[in-house]
């Protein structure tokens, strides 16, 4: 992938994360802004296909043809329809004003919708006795509005037809301008839900040579309190969070998936590395707090675990860091996948070591006692 769309997704991948700590009525509201823009591309698609299909010119109809053949499909919504226009027969729908047209041969009618912006034009036709050609589009009535316009009087033997209305004046819109706001929007909404997907974490692999140095425990304990070092994993609240890390394996009351976010690596008392961030995760309903969540948070690493360590980029919100990603397992046995990130690669080579050491003594320990 191009390092646009690794940006691209970083940047869906923080906006992501901001709206995702916003509820509306218990739903996320990075949820909502990813319904709205599949909405979005759906309705654009259709009117993209629509006046794709649809007839560059009006044609020439009875309103006879509108019933019978069942026309409204996208290739024949756009129409000229001849009679006289009832303007004292004005139906209100929905605070929409509609004149009724009558064809003179057949006696059906037609709504004829009136627009603000058409009013001034039309008044002089819709005042005369005159035979009216009206040319515009066609467009659904309502079904719980269909029964309030078939009550309508027009007079003997005048069908009024229930299912559609024309919009005067209304033509087919350029296909071109549909299709490039389809496109722009369906691309924001596949960077926006592959964000999504990925839980936010845009990892982007760039395998290079690290060299490994032995470190012993004391070494990586009093240099990793310098590092930079970010967390994207999912982590556990623990019930006490006075920033002790004796029982960050054990008991936790909640669980959360954290982007970048500043912490630690610590270690359990069973001699376990942990993962720490001490971090305010409330969730906000609006601007009130719906849910205080804030103190440790914690995942702790079993024993001979890590496995897949990879070197790469990761983006989030526009940028990129050096980081690790790894596989491992917890000490309940589940399957965790973590994320670290630095400021620079040498911080990045440091945490390497650490890790790789953590694996090489796993292995030494268990062939010895084997």
């Amino acid at each position: 992938m191009s390092v646009w769309l690794y940006r691209s997704l970083g940047v869906a991948a923080r906006i992501n994360l901001t709206t995702s700590h916003i509820h509306f009525k218990g739903i996320p509201f990075n949820w909502i802004v990813a319904v709205g823009m599949g909405l979005c591309v759906v309705w654009q698609g259709s009117e993209f296909i629509s006046s794709l299909v649809a007839t560059p010119l009006p044609r020439q109809v009875s309103i006879r043809d509108i019933k019978e053949r069942a026309l409204g499909s996208a290739a024949f919504d756009y129409i000229t329809v001849e009679g006289h226009l009832l303007p004292e027969s004005e139906l209100r729908l929905g605070g929409t004003s509609y004149i009724p047209l009558i064809e003179e041969h057949t006696r059906r009618a037609i709504l004829v919708r009136e627009s603000s912006k058409d009013s001034e034009r039309l008044g002089p036709v819709l005042s005369g006795p005159a035979l009216s050609s009206v040319t515009g589009r066609l467009q659904p009535i309502e079904p719980d509005r269909q029964i309030d316009v078939g009550r309508a009087n027009l007079g003997p033997d005048v069908y009024l037809e229930t299912a559609w209305s024309l919009a005067e004046g209304g033509h087919p819109a350029i296909a071109w301008n549909h299709g490039m706001f389809a496109g722009v929007i369906g691309g924001l909404f596949a960077v926006f839900t592959a964000a999504l997907v990925k839980q936010g974490i845009i990892f982007e692999a760039s395998p290079r040579e690290m060299s490994y140095r032995a470190v012993s425990s004391s070494e990586s304990s009093s240099e990793g309190e310098l590092l930079d070092l970010r967390i994207s994993a999912c982590l556990a609240l623990q019930p006490s969070s006075n920033g002790q890390n004796d029982n960050c394996a054990e008991h936790p009351v909640d669980r959360q998936h954290f982007l970048d976010i500043p912490g630690i690596i610590g270690s359990s008392k069973h001699g376990e590395l942990v993962l720490m961030a001490n971090v305010d995760a409330s969730s906000r309903g609006g601007v009130a707090v719906a849910a205080r969540k804030v103190g440790w948070w914690t995942s702790a690493i079993a024993s001979k675990s890590i496995h897949n360590l990879e070197t790469g980029l990761l983006h989030f919100g526009g940028q990129q860091r050096p980081a690790l990603r790894f596989l491992y397992h917890q000490p309940t046995g589940e399957p965790m996948q973590a994320v670290l990130s630095f400021s620079t690669p040498q911080q990045q080579q440091h945490t390497y070591n650490h890790l790789l050491h953590a694996i090489r003594s796993d292995r030494t320990n268990s062939a010895s006692r084997s």
